[in-house]
């Protein structure tokens, strides 16, 4: 019966996410209840901080950062080892870095990194947090942060990340987490006042068709757009240009994902 309870903390945990990717956060949430209540009926702690780990996500996205943040601080309690050990933290940094919380987003930061280096294998399949995954969530955080310093240090973590998913092989890539570090890496060259270093990694973006837009996505280039209008390149010709491809790329609502759409970040 155990068995049976944990499939079904799968199907449903999977079930948030594609809710998740579409930007329905009320059934994601109803969703990752239903997955952890499973997981808990099933006796099983990885899958109990795996689905915490889904809803620490899942309230990220909707806005709900304090939830976030006791969510993954919740999952870490039922599991030390595998990947899952370091995306809680990594989750867990990302809303504390949204919340303001520096000091609390760079040691869960350093938590994650820890965790990572004791990582020897991870048979969790779908369900794994490759280390391409952890340096998106790094540079997203880094990002929040809002200096300069921090900033440069998540261009590093965004460019590793495309690295790390370039130099995989293609079934281990995810376009989701490709498109968030482009779009972090564009954040990030904005910050630091390199509007053509935006550019470039935007329009690979913006090309990009509605299939492959998630929620996150979409929302990431919200932000971009947001920043580019308390910019000073706000009343610039190029500037202005790429506000307008971003407001027409927002416009198109989140699509079901295809077979080489992952789940988002």
């Amino acid at each position: 019966m155990r068995q049976l309870y944990l499939e079904a903390s799968r199907v449903t945990g999977l079930q948030a996410h594609l809710c998740l990717d579409l930007g329905h956060y009320r059934e994601a949430h109803t969703h990752a209840g239903t997955a952890f209540l499973c997981a808990d009926l099933a006796g099983h702690n990885g899958m109990r901080a795996w689905v915490r780990g889904l809803q620490s996500l899942i309230s990220y996205w909707d806005g709900h950062l304090a939830d976030a943040v006791e969510f993954a601080r919740d999952g870490a309690r039922h599991c030390a080892q595998g990947s899952v050990a370091a995306r809680l933290p990594s989750l867990e940094a990302r809303a504390c870095a949204a919340l303001g919380d520096k000091n609390n987003a760079l040691a869960a930061l350093d938590r994650a990194d820890r965790a990572r280096s004791i990582v020897v294998d991870d048979d969790a399949g779908l369900l794994t947090f490759p280390r391409a995954k952890q340096a998106v969530y790094a540079g997203t955080t880094l990002l929040a942060l809002g200096d300069r310093a921090s900033a440069a240090r998540a261009a590093r973590e965004s460019s590793q990340a495309l690295e790390l998913y370039e130099a995989a092989a293609p079934t281990d890539r995810s376009s989701g987490d490709m498109l968030a570090a482009r779009l972090d890496l564009g954040s990030a060259y904005l910050l630091q006042d390199d509007l053509d270093g935006l550019h470039g990694h935007l329009e690979i973006v913006l090309a990009v068709p509605p299939i492959r837009r998630t929620a996150s996505v979409v929302k990431r280039a919200a932000d971009i757009g947001q920043r580019l209008d308390h910019s000073r390149y706000a009343n610039s010709a190029q500037g202005r240009q790429l506000r307008s491809a971003i407001t027409a790329f927002c416009a198109s609502p989140p699509a079901l994902p295809n077979a080489t759409a992952t789940v988002q970040v």
